[in-house]
């Protein structure tokens, strides 16, 4: 008898944007926020981590124990310099990927979303399972430490929030978004945001249960004593105790709307305290012009700047809507009649799915089988700011195959099954011949891939180098 579907409730998030790249943790300090997860008990994640955010393009995620500091030791005894990478959870009967992850971490380089470019930051996401079984104190303790550890680098704003899979997709929709489908307010949120970082304008991104202020927010709001003063005459009660957590850094502060977050879940109505507080540091932060806001953009021109991102991105989901119907919210037309877009052909990806899950990992597929029925344009060069469409990947991948010296193309295979209306997810094209690196990196130009060189460096599987006698290249997207 089959296991019933595990789906997760809610997420406690915690995001830390710093300024650049210069002021990020160290490799130490981010050693011990790894460190520091293994409060959450004995468990085993998937990860990987890196020096100063260089990824390795063949390096694999591996099942690895959660907050062990061996993992991380062999970096540190090379140097200190910044530690990309992280780690994430799912079970095994999770309903659906990325959605009902338990856990997921990760310290981010700048990088880019729809938008504009994105500044480097930290993410945490935790289920509402895995935070039940460890306890609220816990999850917060972690957290507490974790902005302590960051507050040395005086980052400019961070958050803690709660919020529905289907709001946040695990806190990816607060980081370079990689064609997640979250809501539409969301996208305004996020394109807003980019808006404000890219101007220099020191501003929260919103009131979530727990806010992290950082030295330039805080005199904005009149300096640190004169907002904790004005904080906690709204957040003291008549006899005296406090009814929302604070906590006070070197550089920063941390205030919440309540004690405990698990008094703000969403879908159960805030207890009275954290409605309270969330009405007066509503009302505090905009006085102090600190609440992000439009700032001259017309609501006309933010649907624009949504609906670009949104045809350039979103992948619809099996349970959207049909041809001719009209997508609506909470029974408002929202939209034209829209005609969806066939992104894959299912029985061609159950096929190459059957024939790829027999093969060691990496799979390798020749590039003519892996564009067959595959219009998905998540499943290669997703991260590009301007993903030039899977018609253009098709004909110039597919194309080299026709030069005199070039004898094969092939696509390697990073995630097999991303999601049952997703293609194959390659991040590598091999290709075999004699062809030199200036000349394919002008053919593949158009594709904007990230790295080209030769393929022993990013680590060519025995199914090729067994197969073939010509050099072997390799072209990477991040």
């Amino acid at each position: 008898m089959s296991e019933e579907p595990c789906q997760v409730d809610w997420h406690c998030i915690q995001v830390v944007y710093f300024d650049n790249e210069d002021r990020v943790p160290r490799g130490s300090d981010y050693a011990k926020v790894w460190s520091g997860m293994a409060r959450l008990g004995n468990r085993r994640v998937h990860g990987a981590f890196w020096h100063d955010f260089r990824r390795d393009p063949k390096m694999k995620l591996r099942s690895i124990p959660l907050g062990s500091p061996d993992v991380i030791a062999p970096l540190l005894a090379v140097s200190d310099e910044s530690i990309g990478g992280g780690g994430v959870s799912q079970d095994k009967n999770a309903a659906r990927l990325t959605l009902d992850c338990d856990f997921y971490l990760a310290m981010g380089k700048c990088s880019r979303c729809e938008f504009g470019p994105t500044p480097p930051y930290f993410q945490l996401a935790i289920s509402n399972q895995w935070a039940e079984e460890a306890g609220s104190q816990t999850v917060l303790e972690i957290m507490r430490d974790n902005f302590e550890i960051f507050d040395a680098q005086a980052p400019f704003y961070g958050f803690i929030d709660l919020s529905r899979p289907e709001e946040s997709t695990a806190g990816h929709s607060y980081g370079p978004i990689r064609l997640h489908p979250i809501s539409l307010a969301s996208w305004t949120q996020q394109g807003l945001w980019v808006q404000v970082v890219n101007e220099g304008r020191d501003e929260a991104r919103g009131i979530f249960w727990g806010n992290y202020f950082g030295p330039r927010i805080l005199e904005k709001l009149g300096g640190r004593e004169r907002f904790l003063e004005r904080f906690r005459e709204f957040t003291t009660l008549k006899d005296g105790t406090r009814c929302a957590m604070e906590w006070e850094f070197t550089n920063g502060v941390f205030v919440g709307l309540s004690l405990d977050p698990l008094n703000c879940t969403p879908g159960e109505l805030f207890e009275t305290h954290a409605r309270h507080n969330f009405v007066n540091l509503h009302n505090d932060l905009s006085r102090h012009s600190v609440l992000m806001g439009a700032h001259g953009h017309t609501s006309e021109l933010i649907w624009k700047e949504v609906e670009a991102a949104r045809q350039r991105t979103i992948r619809p989901a099996a349970s959207q809507f049909s041809q001719g119907e009209v997508p609506t919210d909470q029974g408002r037309q929202v939209g034209r009649p829209v005609k969806r877009i066939k992104l894959i052909n299912k029985s061609k990806r159950k096929r190459l799915l059957k024939e790829l899950s027999r093969l060691p990992e990496p799979q390798i597929v020749p590039i003519d089988r892996f564009f067959d029925g595959n219009n998905d344009p998540g499943s290669i060069g997703c991260n590009l700011p301007e993903h030039p469409g899977m018609d253009v990947f098709r004909d110039v991948l597919v194309g080299l195959t026709s030069r005199s010296d070039i004898e094969a193309v092939y696509a390697q295979i990073a995630e097999l099954d991303p999601g049952e209306d997703s293609w194959p997810f390659a991040d590598t094209i091999l290709v075999v011949g004699n062809v030199s690196t200036g000349e394919l990196r002008r053919l593949l130009a158009p594709l904007q891939p990230d790295e080209i060189g030769p393929a022993d460096t990013f680590g060519v599987p025995t199914s090729v180098s067994d197969r073939h006698r010509t050099p072997i290249l390799a072209a990477w997207w991040d």
